[in-house]
């Protein structure tokens, strides 16, 4: 019971690291590259945050930057005009959407940082405001899955908690035990008779002395 409590804590805390670092990454890195590429009529874009582009949609123009721990991607239905949103030179209809992910190693959280009115079906939710009293920098997170690289970072983060929890203790003990002192609580054993077979302090069996050759002065 106590192993299942303690995977369970582990995972939970792997959950709480994988988030707070792709929300890190999403706040602090800058954007470091990018790509841009026009799709041909009828060919399905491929969304890194799941938006989905209308079967009715035009040529689809989409754009992607990325840094370390974050993407953010641009689709839209036309060209991209690098003007504000609905310019067209042609006077034709033009609707983006802007997403982006966070998480490392793999993207884990995503949302939809602009789209246009009546397409919020097709992507992901938006970005969370962080509530005024928290900050009043006026930061929007991403905060839906994506769920594969939200179970690897998951199980990343809490295999490290796990060692850390697993080795520092073995670490304590294999530091008092070169030292001469019990493994349990760090009582000195070095003055007791080489027979003694537990720590007259906590009672812990086996607790082994170094010769004093090998006991730290």
């Amino acid at each position: 019971m106590r192993r299942v409590l303690a995977i369970f804590l582990c995972l939970l805390a792997g959950v709480v690291l994988q988030c707070v670092v792709a929300w890190v990454l999403f706040l602090t890195t800058p954007y470091t590259g990018g790509t841009g590429l026009m799709h041909p009529r009828g060919h399905d874009v491929t969304s890194v945050t799941g938006f989905r582009p209308p079967p009715d949609w035009d040529n689809k123009f989409s754009i992607q930057y990325w840094g370390l721990g974050k993407t953010q991607e641009q689709i839209s239905e036309a060209e991209w005009m690098g003007s504000r949103p609905g310019f067209m030179v042609n006077g034709g209809r033009q609707a983006i959407y802007t997403g982006v992910s966070a998480g490392w190693p793999m993207r884990s959280l995503r949302g939809t940082e602009w789209i246009n009115r009546g397409l919020e079906g097709c992507a992901p939710p938006p970005l969370v405001q962080v509530p005024a009293w928290i900050t009043k920098a006026g930061w929007k997170l991403p905060v839906s899955p994506l769920w594969p690289g939200f179970m690897v970072n998951t199980l990343l983060y809490a295999g490290l908690v796990w060692g850390a929890v697993r080795c520092v203790p073995a670490w304590k003990r294999w530091r008092r035990r070169k030292r001469g002192l019990c493994e349990g609580c760090g009582y000195d054993l070095r003055g007791l008779p080489s027979g003694s077979a537990s720590c007259p302090e906590c009672g812990r069996a086996g607790s082994a002395r170094p010769s004093p050759a090998t006991i730290p002065p």
